[in-house]
């Protein structure tokens, strides 16, 4: 939608550096305009839309060079710091009220702070009004102060030429069209974002309905399989009645033959005692009777084993029978619950079946509602190609446009080339007719300062000469000016610069000798106040430097001793230290731990003239042994009231008298983890 050379500019501002820094953007991009005030902001600024906002003129310089060199064609810059912004006044701003005024456009929209002198050179006097009741009202009230744009898209300007009428559907605009495109693109996210939920949802349903169609087949495999076991269950149940019923017969049978054998053995019991009574009277009975009565007893003993034998079988079939019940009440338990669990399983079918009815439905639903959103996208889409189609003709027409504008470009700059050309002779003509007017006003001021002559009083004197004899005479006159030598002319210029130069150093080396004697002066006072303050401070460092060593020694004396008191800024300075049990000797004849002990000394001997809240101490009792090592931590110990200390160390005795630890381990090959651990006094 840009022009050509905008189009082009930009692409090749993607990629070069330099050209992309001296652009800040085009006007379009730069601002944000809500859609209620895009028609009346688009028809405001027009083709303005496409100008390109840089920073100085020196950038505007650099774009147009571009564009001249690639022969893109032309557009217009902002420079921000050359833009004329008319400011309004306290007057103006209250003037902008009134039934339909909405306010200022810059107001209304959004931007870049930096394109700020860009948007009030372009809309900085422009009013929004509902309507052109409104707008006219208003141009009526305040006159010509302001340029006033409808939301519809009409224009009354300052000079009050009107301008409005219908547009079309698809207009040619670069913010509205953005904003279409924008929401356009986010209505087909929200309808494919809510086709992929239906999609997601759709497949969970056909899930839970496979997994449901699954349930239905293992419930009826189940119930099935219940109803088999039941039938086996219950052709068991009827072989065990028949049994009980056989069993309830022969018992009967049983009952029957026992009360048979009953009466028999009452009968030979009866007949016994009959013989016994008949055997103790004839005690001397023949050999007949006692066969009959060992008959007797022998058949007794037979129906007695019977007796016993139909007993047992009686009591078999007793324990049998109760068996049989046993089962028969097992069984029928059993049945029951089959019947039970068959009936739980057809309901919960049943269920299933309305579960699998209700997704059914809601699977109807959701592709009913599937289709409708595809529809919508498809309709959507549509109304996209539409637009891309409009836009497609729009760009055709802009082609034609172009060329035309190229062709009517080209013949433009013929023109100016042939008015380039008639103004360039017509200068010459002037220069020329210019020259002759100078030499002629030389003429007469030479005339004037060498006669005292106008050129009118000059004429009577006019007289015709020979120029063979007048050049003749002009040799000689040079010849002659010859033989005197060369003159400077400009020595009286060259002599009033030199002695201008002459002053004008001589004013510097004034200065510079002024100068140095204050620098002089400066020198000494600075060098005595550092004498006076190094003096100073020097004696409280040595008396600070002997009360630190014989704390840290344990007694023991040392001092500081300057090489030369009268040169204190410049002498050396001479550590003298006695630790205890040994002699006084200059430091570089104690040993190494004495040595970093004395300078620990010598350290803390200059934090005590102004103690730091804050002091990084990196391993300076590496060298010393465990006492002194002790001795230096619970000194430091001590002086922590007063500073924070943080110690680089490994040393086991300084370590003991921190309130928190912090170390680096590496548990895994290149990857190191910080330890802390905060250690708290004993009470």
């Amino acid at each position: 939608g840009y022009y050509e050379s905008v189009k082009l500019l930009m692409r090749d501002a993607a990629e070069n550096p330099a050209l992309k820094d001296a652009i800040l953007g085009v006007v379009a991009e730069l601002i944000q305009v809500p859609a209620e005030y895009e028609q009346a902001i688009t028809m405001s600024l027009g083709s303005s839309l496409q100008n390109i906002v840089t920073r100085t003129p020196e950038d505007a310089k650099v774009v147009i060079d571009y564009l001249r060199k690639k022969e893109y064609g032309r557009a217009t810059l902002l420079p921000l710091n050359l833009l004329r912004i008319s400011n309004l006044s306290p007057q103006e701003r209250n003037n902008v009220r009134g039934e339909g005024v909405i306010g200022f456009a810059p107001d209304l929209i959004t931007y870049d702070p930096r394109i700020e002198n860009a948007v009030s050179f372009l809309l900085g006097r422009t009013v929004i009004v509902r309507d052109l009741e409104s707008g006219i009202a208003f141009k009526k009230r305040t006159g010509n102060s302001f340029h006033i744009a409808t939301l519809g898209g009409d224009i009354i300007s300052t000079g009050g030429s009107m301008s409005g009428g219908s547009q079309k559907k698809r207009n040619f605009s670069l913010l509205g069209r953005e904003r279409e495109i924008a929401q356009l693109d986010e209505d087909l996210k929200t309808v494919e974002a809510e086709k992929a939920a239906l999609q997601k949802t759709e497949e969970t349903l056909n899930q839970q309905l496979i997994l449901l169609d699954a349930q239905i087949q293992a419930f009826q495999g189940a119930y099935q399989e219940n109803r088999i076991e039941q039938s086996r269950q219950q052709e068991k149940l009827d072989i065990i009645k028949r049994d009980l019923d056989e069993s309830d017969g022969r018992l009967e049978q049983l009952r029957e033959e026992e009360q048979a054998v009953q009466e028999n053995l009452a009968d030979l019991v009866r007949e016994r005692e009959e013989a016994d009574r008949t055997q103790s009277g004839l005690e001397a009975g023949n050999a007949a009777t006692r066969e009959d009565v060992s008959v007797a007893q022998k058949a007794l003993y037979r129906l007695r084993a019977e007796r016993e034998t139909l007993s047992e079988e009686i009591a078999e079939d007793r324990v049998h029978r109760m068996a049989l019940e046993k089962e028969q009440d097992a069984l029928l338990r059993e049945q029951r619950r089959l019947t039970q669990e068959g009936e739980r399983c057809l309901r919960e079918a049943e269920g299933v079946e309305r579960n699998l009815s209700d997704l059914q439905n809601q699977m109807v639903a959701c592709e009913t509602r599937l289709a409708q959103m595809q529809a919508q996208v498809e309709q959507e889409q549509g109304e996209a190609s539409e637009f891309k189609k409009a836009q497609q003709d729009l760009e055709d027409e802009k082609t034609g446009l172009q060329t035309r504008l190229a062709a009517l470009r080209k013949q433009r700059e013929d023109l100016l080339t042939e008015s380039r050309d008639r103004t360039e002779r017509i200068h010459k003509q002037e220069l020329v007719q210019n020259r002759i007017e100078m030499e002629l006003s030389s003429m007469e001021n030479h005339i004037w300062e060498e006669y005292a002559l106008t050129y009118e009083n000059a004429l009577p004197y006019r007289k015709e000469i020979s120029l063979t004899a007048a050049n003749g005479a002009i040799s000689r006159l040079k010849n002659e000016i010859k033989e005197l030598g060369e003159i400077n002319l400009s020595s009286i210029e060259e002599f009033k610069a030199v002695e201008e130069r002459h002053g004008s150093l001589s004013v510097q080396r004034d200065d510079l000798r002024m100068a140095k004697a204050d620098l002089e002066n400066m020198i000494v006072d600075l060098t005595a106040t550092m004498e006076r303050e190094f003096s100073e401070k020097f004696q409280i460092i040595q008396e600070n430097f002997t009360k630190v060593f014989s704390e840290l020694f344990g007694g023991g004396h040392a001092e500081l001793r300057l090489a030369d008191k009268n040169d204190a800024l410049n002498c050396d300075i001479d550590i003298i230290a006695q630790p205890p049990g040994k002699k006084l000797q200059l430091l570089s004849l104690l040993s190494g731990g004495e040595r970093a002990l004395t300078a620990i000394a010598l350290l803390f001997a200059m934090l005590r003239i102004k103690p730091p809240a804050f002091c990084v101490l990196d391993e300076i009792e590496s060298s010393l042994d465990e006492a002194n090592v002790a001795r230096f931590a619970d000194f430091l110990k001590d002086y922590s009231g007063e500073t924070q200390f943080i110690i680089i160390t490994h040393r086991r005795g300084s370590m003991a008298v921190c309130d928190t630890l912090y170390g680096v381990s590496m548990e895994e090959k290149g990857i190191s983890k910080v330890v802390s651990a905060r250690l708290e006094e004993n009470s």
